[in-house]
């Protein structure tokens, strides 16, 4: 196929190689130098077997004769061939790269010349030395050793250059299916070997993405390896700067159906449009392991997808967008990938962006994302392993409808627009997930104004400030890194931890929740127990390692031991320090408690538990079991007090015959704190010693006062007397005698009970008038103090206010004075009264009524050994000493006083007066009489008012009064003005002798 260049185009020399090269480029078939106005065609007739691919002219090897020009015959051309060195040769035909310079001559001078480059090749692509089988075959295939190669392999995928020899009837049909096995453009079921890293970082390859559409697409199995090595497999780098933003389908491989690409890592940027990946854009089909993107890659542009009915950007490190039923696996990106304008800003249509692939609608497996701090962009925004757009935004997957499994999203981060964006360290939404994990997510970014996103939780999450190291789990533990997930079945990871004294090792779920290894390696096993010294180290080293099928979100981390070291208070039982909760999982705490040397240093056994005050050194183990391996994760030693209770007894004020021991148990209080408020309950008894304080002897000044000190106050817990762990004050107790008097010999706490007051060895005491009074006024009228038994007064004999069964003791002689009489016929006195022989001078009793004398009445008394004098009067039982003494044991007893009895029978009037004229006021009458009120009586203000009284007997009238109603001084109808007084014994018939006024 001849190629030549158009006419008519005038250029200077030393710019004719391009021109050519352009035109050949372009497909034309001449090119015209003209050398002194006059117009030469030169056809560079390459038969067909060269080829011009981009930059140079291609040559296949071995033939001849590829470069010819044709001139006016007035004019003379010569070509000159040099090699590498610049050494002139003959025509070459062996593989190198060569110049050839044309120059044309007339009339003996040069008119114009041109250097035009050139290259021998062995074909479209590589091949391996002495390699058997066909080329293109596993055991020898094409060979991609530089850009030329892929520029080659993507234009004719493409359709835009014509294959040299790489397809069966290429090389104007030389090339037969014996000798090659790609019978198409696709390539299907052809190999290829990428055998050397392809450009570099500051020479990237701009290269047109290889495949294009459903109709121009590459099905070959491509993968980096070695030269001369078909069985070898290398990861292969190579650098792109592919710029087709808006276009779709743009990867190293734009569009693969059933192809197998491996062991490629791409880096640099490449920009498309809708279906855009750092190693294919779309892959239907397509078997993708062993390959990792570092590149920048952004989708720019939008799509629909019929298959599964979305629109939008599909852009992933790995892929675009998969289909079939090829999986991708052995991958990871540390690149950035967006789906951005090209002017950095979002796109307002549904974005699928993923670190490996955007959309997956096959498995994706052993996959990661992974930060890398060395990778950086010319762009401020992007970032390792950062994928950013508007919605679906994967560490691995932005949106599946697969399975992934065993994939890793370490250090990634999200960037998102929308308020309610779908995002996920694994899949930004659906998906089966299965033993993948977000390694130390980086906190996602947005620029949404209320950002809302929804997190998918699909994925379990680790999250921890102590090295991961991730691991292979086959019978064993094998270290490696994240990025051999291209070779290892990454299936769990290490921690390495280091817990300093005080803290422990937390590992838990998101919510507390322990989530234990299956395996600690170099792990603590040292406890504290309670036959050891102490175990003070205090700083722990270990490391833990999980199996990622583990269920539960893993966040390991440090925690302070914090348990309640605050003092406690002794409360007689054995105590520890308060509580501090551990992850379910854990061992309870356990702590251990010793006393202190003079350095506060632990000394001695350890105990699990102290009861006395004082201040110990307490060691607490955190411990996990692992196996059957118990393993100490953290350690903490802190002092603890059990400090001493408190105990007060309010200064207290008693009259006898309290238990008085029994009471100032009421006023106890034990309290925790000095002043503190009181124990609700607590097991102490208190005991005062009693044969210290007697409480109950005689008080011969009013009252007895003891000052109680703490030395006689004693403790206990049950039977066990407590010492060194209270406080105790001192207080003062009071005893008042009361209603009487206190005399005895010999009575005290330990006798009291048998000998209570009012017995006869501690009878009540009479020494003064008030003491005799107070005995009649509570006989009559009750009111004792403390001189009747009650629950309060426990040590007193009476039970009522007859005073039965107790004894009184005059004390010493008295005058008496007015006295009412001890007891009526209603309240009797039935006590034991010894006057001690001696006198109640002066008494003056002067009652108009019955029972009078110094005992009105009396049953079941006594009364012995008295003497009284003075003056007794009364109407009906009258003595000097009783008047009215019935079944009553009277002797030794003097009366000196005179006695005097009038007896007469007083009439109750009220039920004997009756109205007798009838005449009153409304709520004025005689029944009005006993009302109590001076405002209703006879007092009519119209008429006089009379009323007999009729008592059908002997009447004595004294004391008889009319008074004045109170308003009388205003109203003078009111004041009486007639008194009558009569007698008869005809009933209520006027008698003929009454008086007239």
């Amino acid at each position: 196929m001849g190629i030549g260049a158009s006419t008519g185009t005038s250029v200077a020399a030393n710019t004719f190689g391009n021109v050519v090269k352009a035109n050949l480029a372009a497909g034309n078939t001449t090119t015209t130098l003209y050398a002194q106005y006059t117009g030469i065609s030169f056809v560079f007739n390459r038969q067909n077997y060269s080829f011009y691919n981009n930059e140079v002219l291609q040559v296949l090897q071995g033939k001849s004769g590829y470069l010819t020009s044709t001139v006016d015959s007035s004019y003379t051309t010569t070509i000159t061939y040099k090699d590498s060195s610049n050494s002139t040769i003959s025509e070459p035909t062996s593989i190198g790269v060569y110049s050839a310079i044309i120059t044309v001559t007339k009339d003996g001078k040069t008119r114009g010349s041109v250097t035009l480059p050139f290259e021998i090749i062995e074909g479209d692509f590589g091949k391996f030395d002495n390699a058997s089988g066909k080329w293109g075959s596993l055991s020898n295939p094409y060979v991609i050793k530089n850009a030329t190669h892929l520029k080659n392999l993507s234009g004719i995928v493409n359709g835009s250059q014509t294959a040299l020899n790489s397809i069966v009837e290429s090389d104007d049909g030389a090339i037969t299916s014996d000798q090659v096995v790609a019978t198409d453009a696709k390539y299907a079921n052809c190999y290829f070997v990428i055998s050397a890293d392809i450009g570099s970082a500051s020479a990237p390859v701009s290269l047109t993405p290889i495949g294009k559409n459903a109709n121009n697409y590459f099905a070959g199995t491509i993968y980096g390896g070695n030269l001369n090595n078909s069985n070898a497999r290398s990861l292969r780098t190579i650098y792109l700067d592919i710029r087709q933003s808006g276009v779709n389908n743009v990867g190293l491989f734009g569009y693969a159906i059933g192809a197998n690409i491996s062991y490629i890592k791409i880096a640099g940027s490449i920009f498309g449009g809708a279906y855009t990946g750092g190693v294919v854009g779309y892959a239907d089909g397509v078997a993708i392991s062993h390959v990792v993107n570092e590149a920048f890659v952004r989708g720019t542009s939008v799509a629909s997808n019929s298959e599964i009915s979305a629109s939008g950007v599909f852009v992933g490190g790995i892929a675009g967008f998969t289909h079939g039923s090829a999986p991708v696996s052995y991958c990871y990106n540390s690149g950035y990938v967006s789906a951005l304008t090209e002017s950095g800003n979002y796109l307002s249509n549904s974005n699928f962006v993923g670190g490996i692939v955007g959309y997956a609608r096959t498995e994706v497996s052993y996959c990661a994302n992974i930060y890398d701090s060395s990778i950086t962009f010319d762009s401020s925004e992007a970032r390792s392993a950062r994928i950013e757009g508007n919605d679906y935004l994967g560490g691995i997957v932005g949106n599946s409808s697969s399975t992934i499994k065993y994939c890793y999203d370490v250090q990634g981060q999200r960037k998102y627009r929308y308020n309610t964006g779908r995002i996920g360290a694994i899949t930004g939404s659906g998906g089966t997930v299965e033993n993948s994990w977000v390694v130390n997510e980086s906190t996602a970014e947005t620029t949404a104004s209320n950002p809302n996103a929804v997190v998918s939780t699909l994925g379990k999450k680790l999250v921890t400030s102590f090295a991961v190291t991730p691991i292979v789990i086959n019978s064993g533990e094998t270290e490696v890194t994240w990025t051999d997930i291209l070779s290892q079945n990454i299936n769990g990871f290490k921690i390495s931890t280091s817990v300093a004294s005080g803290y422990y090792l937390k590992l838990s779920n998101n919510n507390g929740n322990g989530v234990l290894p299956y395996k600690v390696g170099n792990g603590y096993t040292a406890q504290n127990s309670t036959s050891s010294t102490a175990i003070t180290q205090g700083n722990i080293s270990c490391d833990v390692y999980y199996n990622a099928t583990t269920s539960n979100d893993i966040y390991v981390q440090v925690e302070a031991i914090n348990p309640n070291t605050d003092s406690k208070t002794y409360n007689a039982n054995a105590q520890q320090i308060g509580s501090f909760a551990l992850p379910t999982g854990y061992e309870t705490l356990a702590t251990f408690y010793f006393d202190r040397d003079d350095n506060g240093n632990p000394t001695g056994t350890p105990l699990l538990s102290k009861t006395n005050a004082g201040t110990y050194a307490v060691i607490s183990d955190v411990k996990i079991k692992v196996g059957n391996v118990t393993y100490v994760v953290g350690r903490k030693q802190a002092n603890w007090t059990i400090t001493p209770l408190y105990l007060r007894v309010s200064n207290a004020t008693f009259n006898y015959g309290v238990n008085v021991e029994k009471q100032l148990q009421n006023n106890i209080v034990i309290s925790a704190t000095s002043g503190g408020t009181a124990l609700t309950s607590h097991p102490f008894s208190v005991v005062i010693d009693s044969s210290a304080y007697n409480f109950y002897k005689s008080i011969t000044s009013g009252q007895n006062t003891f000052a109680i000190t703490s030395d006689k106050i004693t403790v206990k817990s049950g039977d066990n007397i407590v010492t060194g762990n209270f406080v105790i004050s001192g207080f003062e107790v009071v005893i008042k005698e009361g209603d009487f008097g206190v005399e005895n010999s010999g009575i005290n706490g330990n006798n009291i009970d048998n000998n209570k007051w009012g017995s006869r060895n501690n009878p009540y005491i009479i020494r003064t008038f008030i003491q005799l009074d107070k005995l009649s006024s509570i006989v009559r009228n009750g009111g004792a103090v403390n001189s009747i038994k009650t629950g309060l007064y426990e040590y007193v004999t009476a039970t009522d206010k007859t005073y039965a069964g107790a004894y009184f003791k005059l004390a010493v002689s008295l005058s008496a004075g007015n006295i009412t009489p001890i007891g009526t016929n209603t309240a009797v006195f039935s006590g034991f009264f010894d006057g001690n022989n001696k006198t109640l001078s002066g008494i003056n009793i002067n009652k108009a009524g019955s029972y009078v004398g110094l005992f009105g009445y009396t049953s079941g008394a006594t009364i012995q050994n008295l003497t009284i004098s003075g003056a007794v009067k009364g109407s009906k039982y009258v003595g000097g000493v009783v008047g009215y003494a019935l079944n009553t044991t009277i002797y030794n007893v003097t009366n000196n006083a005179t006695v005097t009895a009038r007896y007469s029978v007083d009439k109750d009037l009220s039920t004997s007066i009756r109205q007798y004229d009838g005449g009153n006021q409304t709520n004025e009458g005689f029944d009005k009489v006993f009302d109590g009120k001076t405002s209703t009586k006879f007092c009519g203000t119209q008429s006089g008012m009379s009323f007999v009284a009729d008592l059908r007997s002997r009447l004595a009238i004294s004391g008889f009064a009319i008074t004045n109603a109170n308003d009388t001084e205003s109203n003078s109808n009111r004041r009486p003005k007639k008194i009558q007084i009569w007698g008869s014994n005809t009933e209520n018939n006027w008698p003929s002798d009454s008086p007239n006024d």
